[in-house]
């Protein structure tokens, strides 16, 4: 049987997982003052690294998602599926956009390239930092309605969608 999922996509699919508990775990480490400064360090690092990993499926999106129209799902667990994929590489994107600008704005960034100082230092930005802080809310319900997803396949529909997802097969 050929998977419905290609390695590439259920890989980028899992580092981003991955990355994204990882800024998760780095920003409250931060945010609660745990650690010194390495949580900055890695929450910095991860986001720009995520950056780079989302791009590589955000050029692929609309040929992945055309995929999902021509499966065994009803209409409209197929437009509630993409509705939420398309709304969580949004907020995702809006994440590490605020929060590349808040960290410009930090005395020491632990950036490739930063933006300049007036930008990053201005009301705009502050504005944006906050937004970067407000944004763990829909990502938060974004992931929840995912995960959601994934249990009424596995547990209710007993289908095959998870296991398309992961890599080990049965």
């Amino acid at each position: 049987m050929q998977p419905k999922f290609s390695l590439y996509r259920r890989l980028m699919h899992w580092l981003t997982v991955v990355f994204i508990l990882g800024l998760a775990v780095s920003g409250m480490f931060y945010s609660n003052e745990i650690g010194g400064k390495t949580p900055l360090l890695i929450h910095q690092v991860f986001g720009q690294t995520l950056i780079i990993l989302l791009a590589f499926p955000l050029f692929g999106l609309v040929r992945a998602q055309a995929n999902l129209a021509t499966s065994e799902h009803p209409a409209w667990e197929r437009l509630l599926s993409k509705t939420v994929h398309i709304l969580l590489y949004a907020v995702m994107i809006a994440f590490l956009v605020t929060g590349f600008v808040a960290a410009s704005g930090l005395r020491d960034p632990y950036l490739v390239w930063s933006l300049p100082l007036s930008f990053a230092r201005s009301d705009m930005a502050e504005t944006l930092a906050e937004v970067h802080f407000f944004l763990k809310i829909p990502l938060l319900a974004l992931v929840s309605l995912h995960i959601s997803g994934v249990l009424k396949h596995s547990l209710w529909d007993k289908d095959n969608t998870f296991r398309e997802m992961w890599f080990i097969r049965r």
